[in-house]
């Protein structure tokens, strides 16, 4: 977490419920960026 008078930067991992619930707790704020990325790998990842 970043945080300075106008503005705040939080990373959140989780569960998709958590981070959606998050969001929804700062929406009455006011959310400029939001970046969502889904883990892609399933199982143990392969190395080439």
């Amino acid at each position: 977490m970043d945080v300075c008078s106008e503005a705040l930067v939080i990373e959140l991992t989780g569960n998709l419920d958590k981070v959606d619930a998050l969001i929804k707790l700062l929406e009455p704020y006011g959310i400029l960026e939001l970046a969502r990325i889904r883990n892609r790998w399933r199982g143990n990842p392969q190395v080439v």
